[in-house]
């Protein structure tokens, strides 16, 4: 396969992947701001608790404005070409990957669920949390092979 079509092939599968992500990322967005911003009549643990994943969202908005950026530049940029502010912001998404699939592992996210409603979403999480860094990595070794 030519380098040509292989960074085709990379751009058209990281493009799909990074709408899904994006449209999860926006969805998850409103719902905690929705949560962190409103008033509950309940107790104070669920604002806070909503705040902090409004917190992470942000950041891992701003490593998926890096990842965007990196997918319309990786064909035609070397490592030392990436600025340093993106090169952070795909540490922090990286990061927050990392640590999501260790909550996943070592934490119960769904208390309630059971068998396969509880498998399910765990693959999904699981997923939602490592594929951006598996799209950073494709389109670091398409410009590993391309220098």
């Amino acid at each position: 396969m030519k380098a040509n079509h292989s960074g085709s092939v990379i751009f058209g599968v990281c493009f799909l992947f990074l709408i899904l992500l994006t449209l999860l990322l926006m969805i998850g967005l409103l719902v905690s701001a929705r949560g962190a911003f409103m008033r509950y009549q309940f107790d104070g643990q669920i604002y806070s608790s909503m705040s902090i994943i409004f917190l992470v969202l942000i950041v891992a908005s701003y490593a998926l404005v890096s990842l965007w950026w990196l997918l319309f530049k990786f064909r035609r940029i070397g490592f030392h070409e990436i600025p340093m502010a993106l090169k952070i912001g795909l540490l922090c998404g990286c990061i927050i990957g990392v640590l999501f699939c260790l909550a996943l592992v070592f934490f119960n996210f769904f208390p309630q669920a059971s068998g396969v409603l509880y498998f399910k979403g765990f693959m999904l999480l699981s997923i939602i949390s490592v594929l951006p860094m598996l799209l950073v990595a494709l389109m670091f070794l398409y410009i590993r092979q391309k220098h």
